[in-house]
């Protein structure tokens, strides 16, 4: 349960796939872009891996889409994760996009 006063964080994890040749492009891309607070570059299926975090589910969907429009991305996988408490008031969200 959030203590009074405290904001809730949303925080989503994605993971971006790159189209071959543009790595470094797509990386300083998303480096600068609102929302991420953490990237690093994976080996496997995905490129990238990424945490970002919002005030709201609405607003982790505005970054993400802003993460989309980047040149040289060919895919993007995200998983919403569900604050601390969630199952405890039903407000569990799962979204794979």
């Amino acid at each position: 349960m959030l203590a009074a006063g405290e904001r809730k964080t949303m925080i989503a994890i994605a993971l971006v796939m790159s189209v071959p040749g543009y790595e470094k492009t797509v990386y300083n891309a998303i480096k600068s872009s609102q929302g991420v607070v953490r990237l690093n570059h994976i080996f496997g299926d995905h490129d990238f891996l990424l945490m970002l975090k919002g005030d709201s589910i609405s607003s982790l969907y505005r970054y993400i889409e802003d993460i989309r429009k980047i040149e040289g991305i060919s895919s993007v996988d995200l998983v919403l994760i569900g604050g601390e408490g969630c199952l405890e008031e039903e407000r569990m969200v799962t979204v794979l996009a």
